[in-house]
């Protein structure tokens, strides 16, 4: 069963030759034939089954493709050894993932973290996405931007925390009725952001500026803006471009700093550093009592109280002082008390010696 050498040949030596070898078939699977018995991958003669590559086979990727490649490189689901793409039946695996700050991705719905629409869906087919909006009353809701009646935060957004300013206030109408209403829809007179209508009483009573101690401004009426410790500008004015800007207000005889605009600075028996300064940056001159030679008592810095000839003391108030049983001695006087001074020291010297 194989090749003859003749009547009389012997297998001495033995050099017969190998001519089986590894035939390697579609399926995966391994024959060792001769070559002339191969139907389809014929490794040589004297090969083994373990010289056959690994087999190929149809593969279906996520988007529905398919290719014919081996197992392990197939990035999909793998049909088999042998298998060919015809027909090409391969499911679409992946869809839309509709993320929370809307965006989208094309995955499959494993790989999806949030709301997976379908195998096969597009990103089309996306909800649109939702966010906090914020009313005009100071409301918040949840809700997408076409649907929004205010200010949308945007998508993924959320009403923790509820920090919507209210943006609608009184408005006084020519007829002197008043209604709630944002200022862009106001035809007359907008009393400001949250302000109130009171049953319509504050559209027949003279508003006007009142600026606040820390530089904010609301339009009220005199006596609403005393209340609050305020300064009001007039009847009629508003509150763009009527309050100073702020600076730092040096308060307790510079031991204390505060922000806010001149006039209050000056209500509260403070030293006003000017509309640029700031408390963050700035530090406050301390003051104190300054005695000087006529009696007389102010509130200055100790380099000031010197250069005045002045008896400095530092964290009392003039209205805690008796500057007149405490007059400094003029120049002179201690001139002459220094050298009285040198010569009672030179004669004890000398009468120690």
């Amino acid at each position: 069963d194989g090749s003859w050498s003749g009547p009389g040949t012997s297998c001495e030596p033995d050099d017969c030759p190998v001519l089986i070898g590894a035939c390697c078939h579609p399926d995966g699977t391994c024959s060792q034939f001769v070559e002339a018995d191969c139907d389809d991958d014929f490794r040589g003669a004297g090969t083994d089954c373990k010289d056959c590559p690994p087999p190929v086979g149809a593969c279906c990727t996520p988007a529905g493709d398919c290719t014919v490649t081996t197992q392990a490189g197939c990035d999909g689901s793998w049909s088999g050894a042998g298998t060919s793409c015809e027909p090409d039946d391969c499911p679409v695996l992946i869809g839309a993932c509709c993320h929370p700050d809307g965006t989208c991705s094309q995955i499959v719905e494993a790989d999806c973290d949030h709301d997976f629409r379908g195998a096969g869906t597009d990103c089309k087919d996306c909800p649109p996405p939702v966010g906090a909006c914020c009313t005009p009353v100071g409301d918040c809701t949840v809700t997408t931007q076409a649907g929004c009646d205010g200010s949308w935060s945007g998508a993924g957004t959320s009403c923790e925390p509820d920090d919507c300013p209210v943006l609608v206030g009184a408005c006084c109408h020519p007829d002197g009725t008043c209604s709630q209403v944002v200022e862009a829809d106001c035809d007359h007179d907008y009393l400001g952001d949250d302000t109130e209508c009171r049953g319509g009483r504050s559209c027949f009573l003279s508003v006007g500026a009142c600026c606040l101690p820390d530089g904010g401004c609301f339009r009220t009426t005199e006596s609403d803006c005393d209340s609050d410790l305020g300064t009001f500008q007039g009847v009629g004015t508003s509150c763009e471009g009527a309050c100073p800007e702020v600076g730092a207000c040096c308060l307790e005889n510079g031991a204390h700093c505060e922000d806010m605009i001149e006039i209050a600075c000056q209500d509260l028996e403070g030293s006003f550093q000017g509309e640029e300064s700031d408390c963050a940056t700035l530090t406050c001159p301390l003051l104190g009592a300054c005695c000087l030679g006529d009696g007389s008592c102010l509130m200055l810095t100790h380099s000031d109280c010197v250069a005045a000839s002045g008896l400095f003391t530092a964290g009392r108030s003039c209205d805690s002082l008796d500057c007149a049983a405490i007059v400094p001695l003029p120049p002179w006087s201690k001139a002459a008390l220094l050298i009285a001074m040198a010569v009672l020291a030179l004669a004890v010297l000398r009468r120690g010696t």
